[in-house]
């Protein structure tokens, strides 16, 4: 479904990630897996989204070398920009309700950890393009930038009855979102981290895309616990 290539520092094809368990596999990248935050397994993140609006071109990247504003794809696909944010948003959501790390909205590209934006070289469905930090030495390298580019002619939909030939925005989002955090394909199928697109009706992280998040950042932390007054507590 999609190539990623790890820039800057090092190129490595999908296909030689490392096995870590029949449900999932770590990105690898000079012999060292890839993940954002803590260079060590287990430990959290946050990270920052910007989506592209404009032409632009990236140095250092293999896959996603020239982009193009999203508004070219989403015109193709007829798809508007509100429904299109909400799609990206539930992709991110689908990781983040599963493991420590979260996501939040930025302004700026050039700032932001993450880039989303279509091809202006258009090829494939969807690609990713990770850049890792300089290594310590260590057995992970930390990410410091990743760019995912959709291919606008292709035809692009946020229904849940996608037609053939067409394909699902948070499926595909999420995917490659994936692939961002550290994840790479462990098999045909059976996972969203599979290399086979699947048009299943819903979307949602199956058991080995969570170890593998999971192994990767840690559970999710849990959220404030809110003390409720009972009805007759509250009208004394």
């Amino acid at each position: 479904m999609c190539r990623i290539i790890a820039g800057i520092i090092a190129l490595l094809s999908v296909c030689c990630g490392l096995h870590a368990d029949p449900g999932y596999r770590f990105l690898e990248i000079d012999g060292h897996n890839v993940k954002w935050g803590a260079p060590s397994l287990g430990q959290g993140a946050t990270l920052t989204y910007a989506v592209v609006d404009s032409q632009t071109t990236v140095a250092g990247t293999v896959n996603c070398r020239a982009l193009r504003g999203m508004n070219t794809l989403l015109t193709r696909s007829k798809v508007a920009a509100q429904v299109f944010s909400n799609q990206l948003s539930a992709a991110f959501a689908l990781w983040s309700a599963k493991a420590n790390v979260s996501f939040r909205a930025a302004t700026d590209p050039e700032k932001a950890d993450i880039v989303v934006a279509a091809e202006a070289q258009d090829d494939g469905i969807a690609y990713t393009d990770v850049a890792p930090a300089v290594s310590d030495g260590g057995a992970i390298l930390p990410l410091r930038r990743a760019i995912i580019c959709l291919n606008p002619t292709v035809t692009w939909t946020a229904s849940v009855q996608s037609s053939a030939g067409s394909y699902r925005l948070e499926y595909v989002l999420a995917h490659e979102i994936g692939h961002v955090l550290g994840l790479d394909h462990p098999s045909p199928r059976g996972e969203i981290m599979s290399f086979e697109y699947s048009s299943a009706a819903h979307v949602a992280l199956q058991p080995g895309d969570i170890a593998g998040i999971i192994a990767l950042y840690g559970e999710p932390e849990p959220g404030p616990v809110l003390a409720l007054a009972s009805a007759s507590h509250a009208n004394r």
